[in-house]
């Protein structure tokens, strides 16, 4: 059900609803980490676009109206990084990128690149 991906944060319904807390008027994807409201304030619907029309607003943590992370912070300092990393290996970028310069170059600590790299892409930098 709905709820039971809610109440675990179940990462393949990620996509696949919003709920909304009827008490705040704020709208999640069933992954939020934020806490769970009960389930008595909460209603489902299939999009982000029924919920603003609902006139609840999107949550600032989650950020459910980006559809599949358009628009992701995140993912885009990752994809940068690939694009580098592309380019050193075609042989068009004669730089050689350690971690460290990768996520100094995105933006990122080191640290913080390493964990953002693995959630966006399923695999450690050293591994791409």
């Amino acid at each position: 059900t709905r709820w039971a991906a809610v109440q675990s944060r179940n990462p393949r319904a990620a996509s696949a609803f919003v709920y909304c807390v009827t008490t705040t008027r704020i709208y999640c994807r069933p992954t939020c980490p934020s806490r769970l409201a009960r389930r008595a304030n909460i209603v489902f619907h299939d999009t982000a676009a029924d919920a603003e029309t609902e006139g609840f607003r999107a949550c600032k943590r989650c950020r459910p109206e980006i559809e599949n992370g358009e628009g992701d912070p995140q993912k885009i300092a990752v994809e940068k990084a690939c694009e580098m990393v592309r380019k050193e290996q075609d042989g068009t970028d004669a730089q050689k990128w350690s971690v460290k310069a990768l996520a100094s170059e995105v933006g990122l600590t080191e640290s913080h690149f390493c964990r953002v790299f693995r959630k966006v892409m399923g695999m450690t930098v050293g591994e791409y």
